[in-house]
């Protein structure tokens, strides 16, 4: 039977069973504690260039659903038009013939194929994610070659990749009069909906885009910094425009989620650094810090803001307890 090799940076290997499109592939290894979702995740612009691990033992058992669009054309099932990832890494793979869901069209192994993105069964992903939460995300390669003489260069994993090129107007079928620019570093397609379905028209534009004018004369009555992947101290310019407009004497609600929340950090006189392996997953508690609750949340980020009190102008809101 034919069989791959999983090759991670620190010389462990992993043998196991190839599925999807059969090529090598090179990314960024972490993993992802979520029991259903995997359509969203391996559409989620967050995850470009890396190898996802999921440590639920069985995937793929409900297959892929049709691409069926809303009213606004925007992907309902799916987070982007494409996967983003570079590979995929799963204990068991559902059979093709297996799969059951009354959505379902095809199976995973079917769209990863179609999409050519490999994926391989490793029996003992325990021990994988034990590898990868003692020694951190690191890069690997999915071979089918021999292993000796390997190379790891550096990983280019930038929201400019998925970012859109030109701004694009969203107009919500039951507009409340409130207009927002929302940068795209990587925005999934659940977050326009939300947006769209609570009566907010969009302006979506790219991660250098000069959003100050508009929202200086209040064109604009908001600012949106999107989830995206990488390091967000790249985005100088972005970073540089917020920074402008939190100081500014025409400052506007400004949201961020994931990274926009650390672009959000930056811009306010905080550092961001990158985490051992990241929080992937939908069970990380958070701590809300005025009445002291907690929430079980779904997260996806590598990078973190690190908070300390010398900037007496901002305050947490929430914490990772598992921090």
């Amino acid at each position: 039977e034919h069989m791959a090799s999983l090759v991670l940076k620190n010389g462990f290997i992993f043998q196991g069973k190839p599925f999807g499109f059969h090529q090598d592939c090179y990314g960024e290894l972490v993993l992802q504690t979520g029991m259903v979702g995997y359509v969203e995740s391996l559409t989620d612009p967050s995850y470009l260039n890396q190898i996802l691990v999921f440590t639920y033992p069985i995937i793929g058992n409900y297959g892929v659903p049709f691409k069926s669009r809303d009213q606004y054309n925007i992907l309902t099932k799916f987070e982007s038009e494409k996967i983003h990832l570079s590979g995929l890494i799963v204990s068991q793979l559902c059979q093709d013939e297996n799969f059951s869901h009354v959505q379902a069209v095809q199976s995973l192994n079917s769209w990863l194929i179609e999409e050519k993105i490999c994926g391989i069964e490793i029996i003992d992903t325990r021990e994988l994610v034990k590898c990868i939460r003692n020694c951190g995300s690191m890069p690997a390669k999915i071979i089918f070659g021999a292993c000796a003489g390997m190379e790891f260069p550096s990983l280019s994993i930038s929201p400019l990749f998925v970012s859109v090129k030109t701004p694009k107007i969203f107009y919500s079928k039951n507009s409340i009069g409130v207009k927002i620019i929302a940068v795209d570093c990587g925005i999934k397609n659940s977050m326009l909906r939300y947006m769209l379905n609570l009566g907010v028209d969009i302006k979506l534009v790219p991660i250098d885009y000069n959003f100050l004018p508009e929202l200086s004369s209040q064109t604009y009555h908001g600012l949106f910094i999107s989830n995206g992947p990488g390091d967000p101290k790249i985005c100088t310019k972005l970073i540089e425009n917020v920074s402008l407009l939190i100081s500014s004497h025409h400052a506007c609600p400004i949201f961020g989620i994931c990274f926009g929340h650390q672009i959000m950090g930056l811009s306010s006189g905080f550092d961001t650094y990158k985490m051992n392996f990241g929080h992937r997953g939908h069970n990380q508690p958070c701590k809300e810090s005025i009445l002291g609750r907690c929430y079980i949340t779904s997260q996806n980020h590598g990078y973190v803001v690190d908070y300390n009190e010398s900037n007496p102008s901002w305050k947490p809101f929430f914490t990772n307890l598992n921090d």
